[in-house]
């Protein structure tokens, strides 16, 4: 995390990923006017699926999370530029599942929600 802490609050303030997005006037007051002028021109890009994502929501998925995102992996990848294998080596073995911490209730959320959907199936 240390590594890519930077580039990861870069991440969070362009919406470049969905989890855990927040707000950003930065992204809206870009996003906004397309979204206006796609819902004038095509009114019914409100009911496209996915559904129920509104037209704002494909927006940011199309421009923030795909073609974004995707210009800036050069970027990320840069971070770990010049170490060695061992170096790389440790910052994978860093994400590993030992070292996560467990969020015991979403867990618990996940769980239950997967039972449900087996019963029903």
């Amino acid at each position: 995390m240390k590594t890519i802490a930077p580039f990861m609050v870069r991440k969070r303030q362009l919406q470049l990923d969905a989890w855990g997005r927040r707000p950003s006037k930065e992204v809206e007051d870009v996003i906004n006017p397309i979204v206006e002028w796609i819902d004038k021109v095509a009114p019914t890009s409100k009911e496209q699926y996915p559904t129920p994502w509104h037209t704002e929501r494909q927006m940011i998925r199309m421009i923030n999370q795909i073609w974004l995102a995707k210009c800036l992996q050069d970027e990320f990848a840069d971070l770990f530029k010049g170490m060695s294998k061992d170096e790389l080596e440790e910052c994978a073995r860093s994400f590993s599942f030992e070292k996560c911490i467990q969020r015991d209730g979403l867990n618990k959320q996940l769980e239950a929600h997967a039972e449900a959907t087996r019963r029903k199936a």
